[in-house]
């Protein structure tokens, strides 16, 4: 084993096929758990509605954990590839944070010289094939936080679609 940094993988490219679900995930910088409090999940789940609104993608699943996010979408092809959706959210999202974790000191336009909420990069991101793997992902999303012990059912996470699916409301509305 080495105790060399992992490296991106560099060319890898991203597939867009209209109508085809996509599986993300994302990370906060160096994994730190910049989501562990509800105000920055409330934070998250501001900018996701909005991010959906502007980037007109469809809402499948999500879910926002202390230290990730997953999303399971339908991105707008070819107006709002994944790249820039991806892009618009972190970005938005990352300015509510700071705001949530600093209170009213935070710089209201996210300031670069603050360190960065969200891991540069991509994240993961796959391609749905087929409705196997749509469902393993959408129980993959709703059931993360259970097996993370933070919840005893899922629906009981208030920054998942979980919730939505279970009563029909929830912090972001969902697209079935």
């Amino acid at each position: 084993m080495t105790d060399q940094p992992l490296q991106p993988r560099k060319n890898l490219h991203r597939y867009e096929l209209p109508n085809q679900a996509r599986f993300l995930t994302f990370s906060c910088n160096d994994r730190q758990t910049l989501l562990a409090t509800p105000e920055a999940r409330d934070a998250f789940a501001t900018a996701l509605v909005k991010a959906r609104t502007t980037y007109n993608f469809k809402l499948l699943a999500w879910v926002a954990m202390p230290e990730h996010a997953h999303l399971l979408l339908i991105p707008d092809l070819p107006t709002w590839p994944v790249s820039k959706l991806l892009w618009g959210l972190k970005r938005g999202s990352a300015t509510r944070i700071k705001q949530a974790l600093n209170g009213a000191t935070a710089d209201p336009k996210g300031s670069r010289a603050s360190p960065p909420i969200w891991q540069p990069g991509g994240g993961y991101d796959r391609n749905i094939r087929d409705l196997e793997e749509l469902n393993e992902k959408f129980n993959y999303i709703h059931n993360n936080p259970v097996k993370r012990g933070l919840v005893a059912q899922p629906e009981a996470w208030p920054w998942s679609s979980a919730q939505w699916y279970q009563t029909g409301d929830g912090l972001v509305p969902i697209d079935r």
